[in-house]
Parts: C-alpha cells; sequence; structure tokens
C-alpha cells in the first residue's frame, strides 16, 4: 500500500462511517469521526508557532484528514486521536515548560495519541528525519522518550506508521 492509497482508504471509511460504527474487515468494527481539516494557511501558521516544519507527510494528512477519531471502539477503549493544530501547539508547550525529576532536553510535537493505552503519538523536532516519528510509551517519563525509542529501535516515519496502520485495520498502532 503506498501513503496515497491509505489516505484515500481512511478518506472513504470517514465518509462510510460518519461517526457510526462500520466493518472495515476481518471481524473489524470501529468508527471514524473526522472533525476539521485544515488548510495550507492554518498548517504554515501552526508551524511558525512551533518554529518547526512539518513533514510532507504529515501536512497532506492534516489538508485530507485532519483533527480525526481513527479505529475507534468506545467499548474497548481503542483508537487514535490526531488533535487539533491549537492542541498541537498547546500540547508542545506544556511538554516545554513540564516539571519533571530531569531536565527534558528535547523538543516533541505530539500530534495524538492512542487510546488503547495512553501513548503520545508524534515527533521529536530535534532528531534529524526522516525517521522522527514514535509512539511514546506512557510508563516512561517525557525525558526517557527518546532513549527508550532509541534502545527499542522504533523510529520511524509518519509515512510509514500511517500505511502500518491502514494495512492492519487499526490493530497495529503501536
Amino acid at each position: 500500500m503506498t501513503y496515497d492509497q491509505a489516505i484515500e482508504q481512511l478518506k472513504s471509511w470517514i465518509a462510510k462511517s460518519n461517526g457510526a460504527a462500520i466493518h472495515i474487515g476481518k471481524n473489524v468494527h470501529c468508527e471514524f469521526h473526522q472533525f476539521k481539516v485544515y488548510s495550507d494557511e492554518e498548517i504554515a501558521s501552526a508551524e511558525k508557532a512551533l518554529s518547526w516544519r512539518f513533514p510532507t507527510e504529515f501536512r497532506t494528512f492534516m489538508k485530507e484528514i485532519g483533527n480525526t477519531c481513527l479505529f475507534n471502539d468506545p467499548q474497548l477503549g481503542l483508537g487514535i486521536d490526531i488533535f487539533t493544530l491549537d492542541k498541537i501547539i498547546k500540547t508542545h508547550e506544556e511538554l516545554k515548560t513540564m516539571d519533571e525529576e530531569e531536565p527534558i532536553t528535547d523538543l516533541f510535537c505530539m500530534i495524538g495519541v492512542s487510546n488503547s493505552m495512553g501513548d503520545h503519538i508524534g515527533f521529536t523536532m530535534n532528531r534529524e528525519g526522516p525517521n522522527n516519528f514514535d509512539i511514546y510509551c506512557h510508563e516512561y517519563p517525557v525525558f526517557e522518550y527518546v532513549n527508550v525509542s532509541t534502545e527499542i529501535n522504533s523510529w520511524r516515519t509518519f509515512k510509514n506508521w500511517l500505511i502500518k496502520v491502514v494495512e492492519t485495520l487499526g490493530e497495529e498502532i503501536i
């Protein structure tokens, strides 16, 4: 599956679901909620606030899919929430000023959360791309996120992560 095919598949499921549970295959039933897509100008404004440019694939995602809840199973508490641009900026600012037992030296752009475990989904902004995207385990303090991701070799691109999520019908989120 290509990235463009993954985007088109998500758009199809979103249109079909319109917030209601739908069957998407392999005994998988889930909901898709789309709240807002963004213009180039809105994305550029968020990038300016972050002092960081989103990867091309994420910019495309926000223009085509945007602030959404994907693969939602309200009974099991599963799914992926992709934040609004405002929440992405707010979360970035909160993480910069978070009071932890050790200083946080990395800059994060959290774009969402995996609802199954509460793990943040996002980019490490000061890590050279393209493999600067990960699912950050809720069991670790923020100042350990980068070391843990490096240790378990889980760095990837947003593009490859999204393709995998769509190919596995939302079963392989992390």
